[in-house]
């Protein structure tokens, strides 16, 4: 518990250290444009001191000072993002209110502003450095796993695909009258509960034994439930209802297509010379054409030709039939080392980049800039009952799914998360997923 406090305290201590380096970087900014028209620097001391309890008080409030074993993720990047302009907001009415007018709102914006891009950076460097510790042996911590089920051996895979969160696996224990002295003598500090049928009042005894063990269980019911929940209906029996969300249609046929050409013709624009550059590489480095064409099925199961920057050989397709064996993703064809990527294909498909010519099929009418990823004919076949219902909406260049975990999410998950975002589809709902998209990219969530 002391060392998560100071865990805790040391990640307060950097961001209040960024965040008052932004304000003088960004009063220097002002001072270098206004020059003496600019108050004295004393008198924002009292604002940039309320500042920095607001802030400290919202990171808090959403989570940003927790003990998870993962640091600074898409989700992070996005909830500090969202408490920057909560910040923002609160200050902005505080000064108005107070009728301080003096302050200077390019000030107080840009301090903001740079904070956000500080904070952001200090505590991904801040990753960078635990995630080494903890791959050379520091910070690590026992984890065991309470049940040798199939979503045991799931959770011992993801502990095995990520070194970087510390876990040191203690084994697999079964839910016994003296498992709790067992977890203890092993120095276990983290347990996965994944046993399918719990029985209640075991497990509460469990933890109340075991009082410095952090208990995370694994759903095994709700886990294929991507409707909103609620609980009644008598007072005396918790009981869970399941209501059907229906989609937005409204937003999802008007208002999101608007969106969708505004933005990508813009980003078309602006991306031109990399286009460009991005071109002059593939065909450098291979023949071929610089542009990848396939058919893939889109809304109602209707087929359209999509669009990516070649990231293979040429023969890629013909070759394929022979690496079928060696799939790693049931429902679409991934390979972590696939021999007919050419050498900037590897580049641009660990940043993305390969798919940016997508923004042609949403300026077209094939595609959304948000929405589950659009597949080949020849896996239709994984599609079936319920599975079908996430080709309701046109699939998107980036979607729910592959901003949370994107290949380490088994088929099904994947699925309920294209079904969930369909189903609870808006503006607000998107434009998270287009913020969270970057950082996924950048923390190595997306990495093949």
């Amino acid at each position: 518990m002391e060392k998560r406090f100071v865990w805790s305290g040391s990640v307060m201590f950097l961001d209040l250290v960024m965040f008052n380096l932004s304000f003088i970087i960004a009063y220097l900014i002002s001072v270098l444009i206004y020059g003496p028209l600019i108050l004295p620097m004393k008198t924002y001391i009292n604002l940039i001191v309320f500042s920095n309890f607001i802030l400290l008080s919202i990171l808090g409030s959403f989570g940003l000072y927790g003990t998870k074993r993962g640091l600074f993720d898409s989700e992070d990047f996005y909830v500090l993002l969202k408490s920057i302009v909560l910040c923002y907001f609160i200050i902005t009415a505080a000064t108005f209110l107070s009728r301080s007018m003096d302050y200077s709102r390019l000030i107080v914006t840009n301090t903001f502003v740079i904070s956000f891009l500080l904070i952001t950076v200090s505590r991904s460097l801040l990753n960078v450095v635990l995630v080494k510790l903890r791959v050379r042996g520091l910070d690590r911590q026992k984890a065991g796993i309470l049940g040798k089920t199939d979503s045991g051996e799931s959770i011992l895979a993801r502990l095995n695909e990520r070194p970087a969160l510390g876990y040191e696996f203690a084994g697999f224990y079964d839910f016994t009258p003296h498992v709790g002295g067992k977890l203890r003598m092993d120095g276990v500090k983290t347990v996965f509960v994944a046993v399918p049928s719990l029985d209640q009042e075991k497990l509460i005894d469990l933890v109340a034994e075991c009082e410095d063990i952090e208990f995370k269980i694994v759903p095994d019911l709700v886990k294929l439930i991507s409707e909103p929940l609620s609980f009644d209906e008598f007072r005396d029996i918790p009981l869970i209802t399941i209501r059907e969300q229906k989609t937005n249609m409204f937003y999802a046929n008007r208002l999101k297509r608007l969106f969708d050409v505004c933005f990508s013709v813009l980003l078309l624009v602006f991306l031109s010379p990399l286009f460009f550059i991005v071109g002059l590489l593939i065909k450098l480095d291979s023949r071929g054409p610089v542009f990848f064409k396939q058919v893939r099925v889109g809304k109602d199961g209707k087929e359209f030709l999509l669009f990516k920057f070649r990231t293979m050989r040429e023969d890629a397709e013909e070759a394929r039939a022979s690496y079928d064996d060696l799939n790693e993703v049931k429902g679409l064809f991934k390979m972590k080392d696939d021999p007919r990527v050419i050498e900037v294909g590897y580049f641009l498909r660990r940043t993305c980049v390969d798919e940016l010519p997508q923004l042609i099929n949403i300026v077209k009418g094939d595609m959304s800039l948000v929405g589950p990823r659009p597949h080949l004919q020849s896996e239709m076949r994984f599609f079936g009952g319920w599975r079908r219902e996430r080709f309701k909406v046109k699939p998107g260049l980036t979607g729910l799914w592959q901003v949370s975990g994107r290949h380490e999410l088994d088929f099904d998950k994947a699925v309920l998360m294209d079904i969930y975002y369909i189903k609870h589809m808006s503006f607000f709902l998107d434009l998270k997923i287009l913020v969270k998209t970057i950082p996924s990219i950048i923390y190595s969530e997306g990495r093949w």
